[in-house]
């Protein structure tokens, strides 16, 4: 957990722009982890493969509501017991990396109703909505989040900033709407493949950005904490379109407006001889799924987007505590007070400008051991566009889940291995309506993973009889 006092907020922009990406996660991730793999997980299944609505055993299937909260890092563990105050330079060393560059990214999907509906035996569909919010930090450099924190050392010590690290803070909130629909291609001698695809509406809500590249540069501090930058040669852009989360009366709404989809394919192989009162008849099943094609497209908000190249030459001691009090959304104008350290570039200063979606390719195999026992292997592999700060950047995830499922009752185990935190072990189960869990309980647990989350959701449905058609 983080904590954050009044002193931080008011005195410390980027300070308070690293606390702005996870603000998001408090009211709530594209993972639900294990119960992605569930046969039963219903029209939750179409938002990683469309084409999975095909062997849904549901006729009708409504998702009443459901969140999923993720956030994880390189370097600090966030298990139970882990605390952090970012008044104590130790705890900002530990989340800020001083030893090597970390990396925060935050995920938190809200599961708006969802309804899904098998017309036949070969054609289903669905109407899937939901709201999220992608918080993140890349490339956090230490040394100047210390320098910036008041917290170089003693008095008479120099830091050196080595311009190594492109540092990059966006905070991305949005909501999709999509019409789905999956077919059945063919459906003999055991082999069984459908296809589906998801059009989607992309509102969206804020994109809030900070870039600070390859600054360079050396940081002293007075007599009295005073913090001073010198020498120093970089490049920083700030941004926003949309809603400004960074303002204490920050409404909601949707302030700009993009198209996307989902394309996927599925496979199974069918056994004959398997028992017939099973809604799942196959002994292997595999799929692959592009989710979240497309972008949002941003009016920038002119008093908020700006770049600037730093050049702060030897001899000139630029007070840091000239940010002090002054917000996010001031920071520009701050430094146009001072144009011979600041000069204003061209580079990120569009009226509009594009928001890439946080694309991915989702791979799943599923095997049936024996009955009522599964072991899936799943990959959420992020094709994210990071050439510019504001897009999303996502890790990327893989799963090995042994669960045990029945119509009623599913319990997961899933095993994990992200581009990011590392090693994860997480529990989860589904009980009627009910499903919950957690992609990184055990270790969370155990207070050394680098990784908290969870999900939890209800949900109904009623089953399909091919008899019907």
């Amino acid at each position: 957990m983080l904590h954050l006092s009044k002193t931080n907020l008011m005195y410390r922009p980027i300070l308070r722009a690293l606390a702005l990406t996870t603000l998001p996660l408090l009211a709530a991730g594209q993972q639900l982890s294990g119960f992605r793999t569930d046969n039963y997980a219903g029209v939750n299944a179409a938002f990683f493969n469309p084409a999975s609505l095909s062997s849904s055993p549901y006729k009708v299937d409504v998702g009443i509501a459901g969140m999923d909260g993720n956030i994880s890092n390189k370097t600090a563990p966030l298990g139970f017991g882990n605390s952090y105050n970012l008044d104590d330079s130790a705890d900002v060393d530990k989340i800020a990396g001083i030893s090597k560059p970390n990396s925060l990214v935050g995920q938190a999907s809200l599961y708006l109703p969802s309804v899904s509906l098998k017309i036949n035996d070969r054609f289903s569909i669905a109407l899937l909505s939901r709201m999220r919010a992608i918080p993140q930090v890349i490339n956090l450099d230490g040394k100047l989040i210390r320098s910036i924190n008041g917290s170089v050392g003693e008095s008479g010590v120099t830091i050196s900033l080595d311009g190594n690290s492109n540092m990059q803070i966006a905070t991305n909130v949005f909501m999709d709407i999509g019409v789905a629909g999956s077919y059945v291609l063919y459906n003999e001698d055991g082999h069984y493949f459908s296809a589906g695809a998801t059009l989607k509406y992309i509102g969206g809500v804020s994109n809030l950005y900070m870039q600070l590249n390859n600054i360079k540069g050396s940081v002293a501090i007075d007599s009295n904490g005073n913090s001073y930058v010198s020498q120093a040669s970089g490049s920083a852009a700030i941004g926003m379109g949309g809603v400004d989360l960074s303002a204490d009366n920050a409404g909601f709404g949707i302030k700009a407006s993009g198209l996307g989809a989902d394309l996927g394919i599925s496979y199974e192989y069918r056994d004959a001889d398997m028992d017939e009162e099973s809604d799942i008849p196959y002994l292997f099943k595999a799929g692959v799924a592009l989710t979240d094609i497309g972008s949002i497209k941003y009016k920038a908000q002119t008093d908020y987007t700006h770049a600037y190249t730093i050049n702060i030459p030897a001899g000139s001691n630029f007070p840091l505590s000239t940010f002090d009090g002054v917000a996010v959304k001031d920071i520009p104008a701050k430094m146009d007070q001072y144009p011979a350290y600041f000069q204003k570039t061209s580079g990120l200063n569009n009226s509009t400008y594009r928001v890439a979606m946080p694309h991915a390719l989702q791979l799943s195999g599923d095997y049936r051991a024996v009955r009522h026992f599964y072991i899936a292997f799943n990959a959420q592999m992020a094709l994210n566009n990071k050439s510019q700060p504001y897009n999303p950047q996502l890790p990327s995830y893989y799963w090995i889940t042994p669960r045990f499922e029945t119509r009623h009752f599913a319990a997961y185990m899933p095993i994990c291995v992200s581009t990011l935190s590392g090693f994860n072990m997480g529990l989860g189960f589904r009980a009627g309506p009910v499903y919950a869990g957690s992609n990184s309980l055990m270790r969370m647990i155990a207070g050394n993973s680098r990784q908290l989350d969870f999900y939890l959701g209800f949900r109904f449905g009623f089953r399909y009889h091919q008899s019907e058609e």
